[in-house]
């Protein structure tokens, strides 16, 4: 309440936007991130992809990660060309969406603005 001084703007924390899935975001761009790191991991364990495949392509799985740690969607953002890699693909990132469902990790803070954007993983056999 000093009238000498000059009244200047509220500083305001920033808002992170909803996530509006206009945006892709790798995997590998955040490597090294131990939760992140854990969340791929995860869809790895949980994928079993037909052995019997040679390279035939590389589908792209793509998560919706929200600041509470749960997955509400899931999309197979490019297919591989096998109809049974691009399945097991999608079988991993739903049985992912289901353990976070019942288990959610949330997401440390310094990540949130991550789950703006989808967040994608490239399926190398």
């Amino acid at each position: 309440d000093d009238e000498d001084l000059e009244v200047g703007n509220p500083t305001t924390q920033p808002v992170i936007g909803r996530f509006d899935g206009s945006e892709d975001g790798f995997g590998d761009e955040t490597k090294g991130d131990p939760y992140l790191g854990a969340l791929k991991s995860g869809l790895l364990r949980a994928w079993e992809y037909p052995e019997i495949l040679s390279d035939v392509g590389t589908p792209v799985g793509c998560i919706h990660l929200e600041p509470d740690g749960t997955i509400p969607e899931t999309v197979l953002r490019e297919k591989s060309g096998n109809d049974e890699l691009d399945d097991s693909v999608e079988r991993a990132m739903r049985e992912l969406q289901k353990k976070r469902e019942a288990d959610p990790k949330p997401v440390p803070a310094h990540l949130i603005p991550k789950t703006r954007k989808w967040i994608c993983y490239r399926m190398r056999v």
